[in-house]
């Protein structure tokens, strides 16, 4: 299989497009270059577990945000307020807060399998995976509940089943505004579950009720110190065939073409290059990973 790097020249304002075809490439250059590409999707592969629990997090914090006008803007008592409405809240905020919980489980989950399998169970990068969590667990309410809670919501209930009011008038247009706060039932999880563990504790010290939001605020948190040791540790086993695959390229980027990968190449008999398969090089994410700038 005949593959080399090529770069597609811009010519503006024509939009004419011209490909310079370089050396082939050895079968050692071609693998490495391979490798990187694979390196690149696995890295975005991490970061995107980790956008899920974020987005799952801030779609959560909008719709409290940007809740019903019928429910948060009630100008007389909250007897006004349709039971139909409260319901719609409820429904909708244990819709997210599964989304949510589904979304860390599987970037824990996802982590430690993916880390296990290309490094292996005893290395020094999955010993650190295990050892951030293990620290949050040990150390952080808001990550053991949030851990155990997945089960319970997954096999038992849904978690949110009070939603408060913090009631405001406004002075001028004499408007009472009422802010929506959820709050977890702390008797009602302990009645309906029974395997908490260690978090059987925790809920005792707690009071009846408690807020979501600060809890998920936390577990969001700590799920960004675990992607960050993750990372970390990827981005320097990835460093030297990334390095290596950017240096192939250096001498051959500019602002005035794109260079990348022409594999399956096919000549007719004058020697010419008439058919290749055209393989994107994401060199900025490359750059990204070695924390480098990505501009040229």
């Amino acid at each position: 299989m005949l593959s080399c790097l090529a770069k597609m020249h811009y010519y503006l304002p024509e939009e004419e497009t011209h490909v310079e075809f370089y050396e082939p490439l050895s079968d050692e250059d071609y693998h490495k270059i391979e490798t990187s590409l694979n390196l690149v999707s696995e890295f975005r592969y991490y970061k995107r577990l980790k956008e899920f629990v974020v987005l799952n997090f801030k779609e959560i914090t909008a719709f409290l945000d940007n809740s019903p006008k019928k429910i948060t803007e009630v100008k007389f008592s909250v007897d006004y307020i349709k039971s139909t409405d409260v319901e719609f809240v409820k429904i909708e905020l244990n819709r997210l807060l599964m989304n949510y919980l589904s979304s860390i489980r599987t970037y824990l989950d996802h982590s430690e399998t993916k880390l296990k399998k290309r490094y292996g169970k005893s290395s020094s990068e999955f010993d650190n995976f295990k050892k951030s969590t293990n620290k949050l667990y040990d150390n952080k309410f808001a990550y053991r509940f949030i851990y155990k809670l997945r089960n319970y919501a997954q096999h038992i209930e849904l978690p949110i089943s009070k939603i408060g009011y913090e009631t405001q008038r406004v002075m001028k247009s004499q408007e009472i505004r009422r802010t929506l706060t959820p709050y977890f039932d702390r008797d009602e999880l302990l009645t309906k579950y029974s395997d908490w563990g260690v978090v059987e504790d925790d809920l005792l010290r707690e009071k009846r009720t408690f807020p979501l939001m600060s809890i998920i605020e936390q577990m969001t948190d700590s799920i960004l110190k675990v992607a960050e040791v993750v990372e970390k540790d990827i981005r320097k086993s990835f460093s030297l065939p990334l390095k290596e695959v950017l240096c192939m390229i250096e001498n051959k980027s500019s602002e005035r073409g794109m260079v990348f990968l022409a594999r399956d190449i096919k000549k007719n008999s004058k020697g010419e290059v008439i058919l290749y398969t055209n393989v994107f090089l994401p060199i900025n994410e490359m750059r990204e990973i070695l924390n480098e700038s990505t501009e040229s």
